[in-house]
């Protein structure tokens, strides 16, 4: 037993000795110049594998802050590698936040859109980030020390369309975002949860800027849980809620989250939310994002419910809709 034990710890470090140039050589490749489909090989069979099984911690310098996260995660995987997490929707908060607004982050994981919108809404706005797994909360708490951020307000529960208690099924090491909560839980075990215009104050509830919704199937609950107060926001209040890709089968469950917004004045766009590495070589951003109704979402895509557009709706906010 000692013998096998030992070969495979060789096997391992042999493993990894050889996969460190492989790995970096790899890495410099696909963030260089050059074919789209060569890059994309590099980072998908290289850098990837090598940087995820080296589970290494790092610090991304970037425009609104520090990024601290780790190379095993997706979502950190990706800054690492990209500088930046679902492009098209990052650039779209960016422009559409100013000085003393508020953001709401429903699904707040480690903090990627929390960091990002708590630079553009200071001085005198801040950012309340929603998230249920008090292990993930650690990590955005670290994020938000790392950064000096004094302007965010954390609460740690589910939102829903109902009060009570919910069970969270953890994301995989790989994709800590994928927790999700799948079942109401008994009194006491669980996290609690409760409707989002529950969890806000009412000088927050005024100022609302921005409310972005990403909580891994229960994106339905939460709207539920909002609509009743939609009337309450502001006019220029838009609300971020992704549509993933095994919902929109359910089509009666995607006509029926329109239909709330639809029944109070917002008309739906669609942002552009691919994750596979080719995606993110290609990005070139979008002066605006089309309209779209429940007919017409048929993959994973971001759905920006507003009342400002027309035919489509600019990312920047001081662009007047066509």
């Amino acid at each position: 037993m000692t013998t096998v034990f030992r070969s495979e710890q060789r096997a391992s470090w042999l493993k990894r000795v050889l996969w460190r140039p492989i790995g970096r050589a790899a890495l410099r490749v696909g963030q260089g110049r050059g074919p789209i489909g060569l890059r994309a090989l590099a980072l998908r069979r290289g850098a990837f594998p090598y940087l995820r099984a080296k589970d290494e911690p790092f610090e991304q310098e970037l425009e609104h802050g520090v990024f601290v996260g780790g190379t095993r995660d997706m979502l950190s995987l990706y800054v690492r590698t990209f500088g930046v997490w679902e492009p098209y929707l990052s650039a779209f908060v960016r422009a559409r936040l100013s000085p003393g607004d508020v953001f709401v982050d429903v699904g707040a994981n480690t903090g990627w859109y929390t960091l990002l919108a708590a630079s553009s809404v200071a001085p005198g706005g801040h950012v309340v980030a929603v998230e249920a797994s008090a292990a993930i909360v650690e990590q955005l708490e670290r994020q938000l020390h790392r950064n000096d951020v004094t302007n965010v307000r954390i609460v740690q529960e589910a939102v829903s369309d109902h009060e009570g208690r919910v069970e969270l099924e953890l994301g995989p090491a790989e994709h800590t975002g994928m927790t999700k909560a799948v079942a109401d839980a008994a009194i006491g075990a669980g996290v609690a949860c409760r409707p989002l215009p529950q969890m806000l104050h009412d000088d927050e509830w005024a100022r609302v800027r921005l409310v972005k919704i990403d909580v891994e199937g229960a994106e339905f609950a939460a709207v539920k849980g909002l609509a009743p107060s939609l009337s309450r926001l502001p006019h220029d209040a838009e609300v971020v809620v992704e549509v993933g890709a095994q919902r929109t089968a359910e089509r009666s469950a995607v006509r029926d989250l329109f239909a709330v917004f639809e029944e109070a004045g917002y008309r739906g766009y669609a942002a552009p939310n691919g994750y596979e590495v080719e995606d993110y070589l290609a990005y070139s951003p979008r002066r605006a994002f089309p309209r779209i109704d429940a007919a017409t979402v048929t993959g994973q895509v971001d759905v920006v419910f507003s009342r400002l557009g027309g035919d489509e709706l600019p990312v920047d906010r001081n662009r007047p809709p066509t």
